[in-house]
């Protein structure tokens, strides 16, 4: 009997203390407004030993991202230098016909070809004047 007394006591000691300790914790939590790490709080990876770098820390830029980024953007240049090309394909051909229509119609008439043709030199020639700027 006298073992089990001993027991129950060494159990009350040990909830004691362990309700005294996370009492200091939360107390101690509460002062720097810091939640207590719990099951729904999540550390961060810079505070946990093999995370990511410590916070203040420059980060390494991924090699491959980097790569990835510049692959893109040579390809979009590539993209936009045979849009320029082809444009100005289009726009030689454009006013080559508009000529070739001037040419055709007398002093006091004008064709509606000639002037859709002129629209559209026009139109091409605003976004290809845009698109150099960019």
């Amino acid at each position: 009997m006298q073992r089990l007394v001993g027991k129950k006591k060494q159990v009350l000691w040990a909830a004691a203390l362990a309700t005294v300790m996370l009492g200091a914790t939360r107390l101690q939590a509460h002062q720097t407004q810091q939640p207590i790490p719990g099951p729904t709080t999540q550390i961060p990876t810079s505070q946990i030993p093999g995370g990511s770098a410590p916070s203040g820390f420059p980060h390494e830029p991924d090699p491959l991202l980097a790569h990835q980024q510049e692959v893109r953007t040579r390809m979009a240049e590539d993209e936009r230098h045979k849009r320029m090309v082809s444009d100005a394909d289009k726009l030689l051909e454009l006013a080559t016909e508009l000529k070739t229509d001037v040419d055709k119609s007398t002093r006091n008439e004008t064709s509606v070809s000639a002037l859709k043709k002129a629209d559209e030199i026009e139109r091409l020639a605003h976004d290809v004047k845009e698109r150099l700027k960019n």
